[in-house]
């Protein structure tokens, strides 16, 4: 019988894992299981970004949003332009 390093369990000879806790029960056996695991835990670097940067990227979205702000400006000046010009028509008929 083998007894489970982590929970004290007693397993048959045959098993690789422990019946309750599923820990390996071999040295073999955890180097089979965890391959990918590492050592240790590498910590991503979190930058904060500069009031240079923060103040362009503020300034390229103000950018797009006057760009559609003129689009809609355009847009409703033709069609004024058209129903003055058909109003100026139309008025003119007998």
């Amino acid at each position: 019988m083998k007894t489970c390093a982590n929970c004290k369990q007693t397993n048959t000879d045959d098993n690789q894992f422990c019946t309750n806790c599923g820990k390996p029960l071999t040295e073999e056996a955890k180097e089979d299981v965890y391959p990918y695991r590492k050592t240790e835990v590498e910590t991503p670097i979190v930058t904060k970004p500069t009031p240079e940067a923060q103040a362009l990227e503020l300034m390229n979205s103000m950018d797009e949003s006057l760009k559609s702000i003129k689009s809609w400006v355009k847009f409703f000046g033709i069609v004024f332009l058209i129903a003055l010009l058909l109003n100026l028509l139309f008025s003119c008929m007998p």
